[in-house]
């Protein structure tokens, strides 16, 4: 892909690159606390589309330069999960001001792309170092492009049949970030324990809750035993299969 094609991804985003722009946001109906979760799936995504029409979502990050960075990364989580050009999903940021730190679903909302993603501002402005607060950003984009992964190869249908609910579903998405951030180049795991803690440092401790996506440890746990196998397979699908072996071992 052209640099300029690459730009357009995130500033002109999905208006003038029609064949690969990069979008979503949710709020689950039942949650209290909606700090850290992704709302896969939710029944907000069915507004998505309004909601881009009605500019809710952006299309810049505000700094050109970070908007560059993440466009590449946009395109390299995509080759890594195996998506061709014609099943890039739409990709938009949340404002800082909306719930929830990210959101995928397989909603359309622009010409020539599938599914759509989007990733909340307010992962950027955490109070870590840049290094720490970028790879945060990463691991939440690759959990959820992992979801969009999931929906296409009908791996929410596996989860239901084995009688796995949404905690599952989202382990299994973490398990697939931390596979995915390897594929992308090794980094310190000391460095990947600190930015895995403070992004689940949100997790919940309520089980018994539809939207339930799982302890601070088991997050932490999935993304880092993904990272650790990362070197065992650079092909998404048997990472997938993987990452069910990992939930049956739990």
């Amino acid at each position: 892909m052209c640099i300029t094609r690459r730009r357009l991804l995130i500033a002109g985003v999905c208006t003038c690159y029609a064949s690969s722009s990069w979008a979503v946001l949710g709020q689950p109906a039942d949650a209290s606390n909606d700090e850290g979760r992704c709302f896969f799936d939710s029944e907000v995504s069915q507004h998505a589309g309004a909601d881009v029409s009605n500019g809710l979502y952006r299309q810049t990050s505000g700094n050109p330069g970070r908007d560059q960075s993440i466009s590449d990364q946009l395109f390299q989580t995509a080759r890594i999960f195996d998506f061709t050009q014609a099943e890039l999903p739409a990709f938009r940021f949340i404002p800082t001001n909306e719930k929830g730190d990210g959101f995928a679903a397989e909603t359309i909302v622009d010409p020539g792309t599938k599914g759509f993603v989007a990733l909340n501002l307010r992962l950027l402005n955490g109070p870590s170092s840049d290094v720490m607060t970028m790879i945060g950003f990463r691991v939440i984009m690759a959990h959820e492009f992992a979801h969009i992964f999931q929906l296409r190869k009908n791996y929410i249908q596996r989860f239901q049949s084995n009688g796995y609910h949404t905690r599952e579903i989202e382990l299994h998405a973490d398990y697939l970030a931390g596979w995915c951030i390897r594929q992308a180049g090794e980094i310190q795991n000391e460095l990947l324990e600190m930015v895995a803690n403070t992004l689940f440092t949100r997790g919940d401790n309520n089980p018994d809750i539809r939207i339930h996506h799982g302890t601070k440890s088991d997050r932490m746990g999935s993304v880092l035993k993904g990272y650790l196998s990362g070197g065992t397979t650079d092909v998404a699908e048997a990472a997938a299969i993987n990452g069910m072996e990992y939930l049956d071992s739990l």
